[in-house]
């Protein structure tokens, strides 16, 4: 080879590692970009702002922690990320039907659900932090979060025996 060809193949090279140095970053900086406007973080500053109206402010976001919340329970195989977004599920302070979902308060039920998370009565995907992902079947996932009418059944699944708080579940059986 000549020290032109030479040189041609060499200037290529520079031009097309520059290239790819160029997706290369851009790739990189599409990450945390993606992350930072993803959905379960527009909820959580929106649950901040909420928090911020109300005269118990500081209470609401001394309890607040940014990030994805995630619940484990092995024994069950499930891990839910529901609280994530439905930040205010246990404060009892946001229980008015005033307060906008997803922040509004579980009503009362004997497990907490800062121990038992939400898919195991509601179902839903629980590692999923995007509403549809969530909420609805999709592509990976066949068990949509269940109608409000059906969730005595999800008892059901760990109480074998009939229990005063499920009449449609003991009806059923």
């Amino acid at each position: 080879m000549s020290a032109e060809q030479m040189g041609e193949i060499s200037k290529r090279l520079s031009v097309t590692f520059a290239v790819v140095s160029i997706v290369f970053v851009a790739v990189l900086a599409i990450s945390p970009v993606k992350d930072y406007f993803s959905e379960w973080r527009r909820f959580q500053r929106d649950y901040v702002r909420y928090a911020q109206s109300r005269p118990d402010t500081k209470r609401l976001l001394t309890s607040f922690h940014p990030g994805i919340d995630q619940i484990w329970i092995p024994k069950m195989k499930v891990v839910d990320r529901c609280t994530t977004c439905h930040i205010g599920i246990s404060e009892p302070g946001l229980k008015d039907s005033t307060v906008p979902q997803p922040f509004r308060s579980h009503p009362p039920i004997p497990h907490s659900p800062a121990d038992w998370g939400c898919v195991i009565c509601h179902r839903g995907q629980g590692l999923a932090t995007e509403v549809p992902e969530a909420h609805q079947t999709t592509l990976a996932w066949e068990q949509p979060a269940l109608p409000i009418r059906y969730i005595q059944a999800s008892c059901g699944t760990c109480h074998l025996a009939d229990l005063p708080q499920t009449p449609r579940l003991n009806k059923g059986r």
